[in-house]
């Protein structure tokens, strides 16, 4: 969805309850600017980083939501961060999907989905791709050696290298 922001700095977006995989696509953003969004209540907040102007709502943004809710675009400079702009957004209600079950870890799992479908290619070829503890994925050129030997400490199966 195309965000515009008006001239208090505020866009409105709607969205139906229980979409997933949704993105919010920005004109032009700068560099290490990420979108806040409510969990909890408005207790906390899940950033999210804006790269190549769009960024990915989470799942549980639209699934736990019952109604409207702000975001918010968060800008670090490096110098200073500040909250500059707010997105509104409003969450059309609708019925459950049948067997739609949703737990926290679908957000992590559909973030290395995506991140693993812009791996693949030969830009890529040689390269390991690196799940790590908070659920980003990270890629490398790790010698095969290295990878064998920390999969070996984790697993009781051995580890054959075909190299």
């Amino acid at each position: 969805m195309k965000v515009k922001f008006n001239e208090h700095n505020t866009a409105y977006v709607t969205f139906y309850k229980w979409d997933y995989g949704q993105e919010l696509i920005f004109d032009d953003v700068p560099n290490n600017s990420e979108i806040h969004f409510p969990v909890n209540n408005n207790t906390d907040a899940v950033k999210v980083k804006i790269i190549n102007n769009k960024c990915s709502i989470p799942n549980s943004t639209l699934t736990l939501n019952n109604s409207s809710f702000d975001a918010w675009l968060y800008i670090d400079d490096s110098v200073q961060g500040k909250t500059r702009k707010t997105i509104h957004f409003t969450l059309i209600q609708r019925a459950k999907p049948n067997g739609h079950i949703y737990n926290f870890e679908e957000d992590k799992i559909m973030n290395i989905e995506k991140k693993l479908d812009k791996f693949q290619g030969k830009e890529n070829a040689g390269k390991m791709l690196v799940v790590n503890s908070s659920g980003e994925v990270e890629t490398d050129n790790i010698p095969q050696t290295t990878v064998d030997t920390q999969l070996s400490k984790t697993s009781n199966n051995p580890i054959a290298n075909s190299a």
